[in-house]
């Protein structure tokens, strides 16, 4: 069954937003080649452009263990701490019907 991750963000200020794209499409490059991720996208809000998504599609939910094996893994969570979110990011888990 595939499982899905969508992670929320939103910079505190917009000058993070050029850095926030760059390190985005890093970690995607990065992911997408794990094995049992089928796809991992970044989307920019069009209207609120200091709000990101991150929809993380993967072969089950076991797949993230591969995920968080990743060296990039390791360093997303300094990153989100020192780009400053204007609040904690947003995690939501589907199962694909």
């Amino acid at each position: 069954m595939v499982f899905t991750l969508i992670v929320k963000l939103e910079l505190l200020n917009e000058e993070g937003i050029p850095t926030m794209k760059t390190k985005l499409v890093e970690y995607a490059e990065s992911y997408r080649k794990d094995q049992g991720t089928l796809a991992w996208h970044v989307h920019q809000d069009k209207k609120e452009p200091k709000k990101f998504m991150i929809m993380e599609r993967y072969e089950s939910p076991t797949s993230i263990a591969i995920h968080k094996a990743n060296p990039s893994f390791a360093t997303f969570a300094p990153f989100l701490e020192e780009i400053k979110l204007a609040q904690p990011y947003e995690l939501g888990m589907y199962d694909e019907l």
